[in-house]
């Protein structure tokens, strides 16, 4: 089983709509998700009762007993588990982390939002995971993607926090979709929103899965 969690210091990333689209896919590819939703506001959950059944499996989890929670996952056939955790560095942020085999950080592009990847890299080198955690620039503009694509690989460079080749596009489909309880490749599959969301699973689970395998070896 692999634990995924989705932090960043900032708020309005993007960290529950990545992990909710995400599931979906990865449900579609066989995996068993279960996305513990430890953020005060509850998105995932909210997204989880408009789209009913349990595919992926939704629950809210107690920060105290995240690791137990993780744990549980295992017992029920989970075999990839999301934590979407709150947009402050914090108890639940840090529970999350150290219950992580990797650390997705959502950021938008643009000086402000770059900024505040500061406090996040500071926890990861802290925790020891700054090795395990990748960043994701989400929200691009179509019309500006090279430049806000540069802007963030300077700024992740100089926090040695590694950027993800895959980005994702600000696109209206990928909020609409997730209102009606779907995943955008549902809904929307032959849109380039759902083939960003597909690349950007690819490029997780290669990762992922090579660091299992050299774990193992």
């Amino acid at each position: 089983m692999r634990t995924w969690s989705f932090v960043a210091q900032k708020g309005g990333v993007g960290k529950s709509t990545l992990a909710c689209h995400l599931a979906v896919y990865a449900e579609a590819k066989g995996e068993v998700v279960a996305i513990l939703d430890i953020d005060p506001q509850t998105t995932a959950l909210r997204w989880a009762k408009e789209r009913g059944g349990n595919e992926p499996m939704v629950f809210a989890a107690a920060t105290g007993k995240l690791r137990d929670s993780v744990e549980a996952a295992r017992t029920l056939g989970v075999s990839l588990v999301l934590i979407d955790a709150p947009s402050k560095i914090e108890a639940p942020a840090l529970a999350a982390i150290a219950c992580s085999d990797l650390v997705i950080v959502p950021t938008r592009p643009g000086l402000l939002n770059l900024d505040a990847l500061d406090a996040t890299a500071r926890i990861l080198e802290h925790s020891g995971k700054l090795q395990s955690a990748i960043a994701v620039v989400n929200g691009v503009e179509t019309n500006k993607v090279q430049t806000s694509l540069g802007e963030a690989e300077v700024a992740l460079e100089r926090l040695n926090l590694a950027m993800c080749p895959t980005h994702v596009c600000q696109r209206s489909p990928l909020e609409t979709s997730l209102n009606s309880g779907r995943g955008i490749t549902e809904s929307h599959p032959k849109s380039p929103a759902a083939e960003e969301i597909r690349k950007l699973w690819a490029r997780l689970d290669k990762l992922t899965t090579a660091k299992k395998a050299k774990v193992r070896a």
